[in-house]
């Protein structure tokens, strides 16, 4: 008996190991025009529609840890894998969670895109934050209500409001070239709303290397209860 129940331990240890961590993800592009793309999960293949300027509908995601999209024509093969075009891939982090999926074309003449992923729990990116994402090459410099921080080039910076009783506060964005001189990109109000956060999304004017940016705002209310 004694031995039947070690074996049945180990079975279970063994078991829990294998099973693949849950994702729970929503996705946005960075095109102008939204796409339908198709993923697998759990050996079912499911359709995810993305958008500019707009979060997709939240996904549960559980299966390998590399989630690759496929263009509509994915079909499953014999043994279960999928077969089509592979037209994005990322490798999702350990451990499952929130995380937001963000498609950037990789060029204009196919539809291939490469994705980045970043935390997206309402804990880690709470109501009443704007979220800085800056995928320029230059470092910027963000000041608000008098308040001068940096955000990093090829990351990100979450700032509260300043004061919890106004929901537009004064702002100025600075793109900091390393060689050329530092740009205004942008002055003017932002929205803090007590029960909203805001992603912004900067990224550089194709073909401009002297610093000029372009960004969207995507708002996301509090789920309702």
């Amino acid at each position: 008996h004694c031995a039947l129940f070690v074996s049945a331990l180990l079975w279970l240890s063994m078991s829990c190991r294998a099973e693949s961590p849950i994702y729970w993800l929503s996705a946005v592009t960075l095109d102008r025009s939204g796409n339908a793309l198709q993923y697998v999960c759990e050996e079912t293949v499911h359709t995810l529609s993305i958008y500019h300027k707009q979060r997709s509908k939240g996904f549960k995601y559980q299966g390998a840890q590399t989630l690759r999209f496929f263009s509509e024509c994915v079909q499953l093969g014999s043994a279960g894998r999928p077969q089509g075009d592979v037209l994005a891939e990322v490798q999702l982090p350990d451990g499952g969670g929130h995380y937001l999926l963000i498609f950037a074309p990789v060029s204009e003449t196919n539809q291939r895109s490469k994705v980045l992923v970043i935390p997206d729990s309402w804990e880690a990116f709470p109501a009443g934050t704007c979220r800085f994402l800056n995928l320029s090459a230059n470092n910027l410099a963000l000041k608000i209500e008098g308040e001068v921080r940096t955000v990093a080039a090829q990351d990100y910076t979450d700032v509260e409001g300043a004061q919890a009783s106004k929901d537009h506060q004064q702002a100025v964005m600075v793109s900091l070239p390393v060689a050329g001189k530092p740009r205004r990109v942008f002055e003017g109000l932002l929205h803090f709303g007590r029960t909203q956060r805001m992603l912004y999304i900067v990224f550089p004017k194709e073909g401009r290397r002297d610093g000029r940016v372009k960004f969207i705002g995507i708002p996301q209310s509090l789920p309702q209860r």
